[in-house]
Formats: structure tokens, C-alpha cells, sequence
């Protein structure tokens, strides 16, 4: 299972040994993660923040290294599981089957007689979660 982590730091520390010394242990801590398989990438943004991809086998397993990543006390974290958009597109279109608004083969929807767009043919496509 992969997800997406992104977080920024909320708690600065007051001298700059200590936060070299929490930026060197982060380095360290995403190597090693690296190494191990569970962390894909990390990356930081320009204006501050970034972000992880984590690939593990649970939501238990990802929780214990993101509590694990050095810096994981000063800052907030948002995740969200990831899937492959071709993962994602076809369950969209098995749904779309099951509900019977969509037929394979056809170039539009079931129903598509439906000029009004009123009934089941103008079930919009899905392309993104926002």
C-alpha cells in the first residue's frame, strides 16, 4: 500500500544546532527508509514543507515510521493512501458497469437515447478525487 505524507514543520527550534541536528537525523532516517523499501521519495518543497511516499503493508505499519521520522515532532502531517490511475479508472468503470451506465464496447454511456442529459447517460466521467 502506498501513500502520500505531506507535512510541514510547525515547531522551530530555537538554535541552529539543533536544527541542523534534526535535519542530519531526517537525512539519515530517509536513506535508511530508502533502503528498506518503505520510503519511495522524499521531497521538499521551495517554499517550505514536503512530502513522502510510503510503501507499506498496513496503516499500522505506516503510522509506526511516520512517528519514527526524526522531525515527526515538530511538524503536522496530512496522508492519503495512493493507487495507480489506471488502479483508480478501473474500478470507476466496473462501478459504471455494475450500475448498468455503462456497456463495454459502446462509445457512450447506456441510456445515451437520453438527450436531456437528465437520466442515467449523464453520469459524469471521474477522472479525480479533490
Amino acid at each position: 500500500m502506498k501513500y502520500y505524507a505531506t507535512g510541514k514543520q510547525i515547531v522551530y527550534p530555537e538554535d541552529y544546532n539543533t536544527k541542523v541536528m534534526f535535519l542530519r537525523k531526517s537525512e539519515e532516517w530517509i536513506r535508511q527508509k530508502q533502503s528498506e523499501g518503505i520510503l519511495e521519495s522524499a521531497y521538499s518543497f521551495a517554499a517550505g514543507g514536503g512530502f513522502l511516499i510510503f510503501n507499506v503493508s498496513s496503516h499500522e505499519e505506516l503510522i509506526k515510521n511516520l512517528i519514527d521520522f526524526p522531525m515527526y515532532c515538530l511538524s503536522e502531517f496530512k496522508v492519503e493512501p495512493l493507487v495507480t490511475f489506471t488502479e483508480n479508472a478501473e474500478l470507476i468503470i466496473e462501478e459504471f458497469k455494475k450500475l448498468g451506465v455503462y456497456k463495454e464496447g459502446e462509445n457512450s454511456t447506456v441510456n445515451s437515447e437520453n438527450k436531456d442529459d437528465t437520466g442515467p447517460a449523464a453520469v459524469p466521467p471521474v477522472f479525480f478525487k479533490s
